[in-house]
């Protein structure tokens, strides 16, 4: 499998993450191989968690749900089937966890 996780320390990059870049950034070819070698479902489970909430991959999304993971011929389901599975990118974060994770790690009890 070719490597295009090229922003990470290659001993600490995990399987779900070289395949969600191989997803973005491979070939048509390279991601049949791993839908080959690590399960159609496994990839598909990849694709709709990692890669269909980015919508800088809107295109892309829409040709590996017409083409790759069939999930339909018709324009209109696809859409649906992707809108479905779309969020805003800070979507999920949790925000408050983060800043008391900041506050903890700068040994603050409250905002300076």
């Amino acid at each position: 499998m070719k490597d295009y996780t090229w922003s990470y320390k290659k001993e600490d990059v995990p399987l779900s993450v070289k395949i969600e870049h191989l997803i973005k950034y491979g070939d048509i070819d390279e991601i049949n191989n791993a839908i080959s070698e690590f399960s159609f479902n496994y990839c598909k489970e990849i694709w709709i968690g990692k890669v269909i909430p980015d919508q800088r991959f809107n295109r892309l999304n829409y040709f590996l749900a017409r083409f790759v993971f069939n999930i339909s011929t018709d324009r209109k389901e696809i859409l649906d089937f992707l809108k479905q599975h779309q969020r805003k990118r800070f979507e999920g974060i949790d925000f408050e966890k983060l800043w008391n994770n900041y506050l903890v790690q700068h040994h603050l009890s409250e905002f300076p």
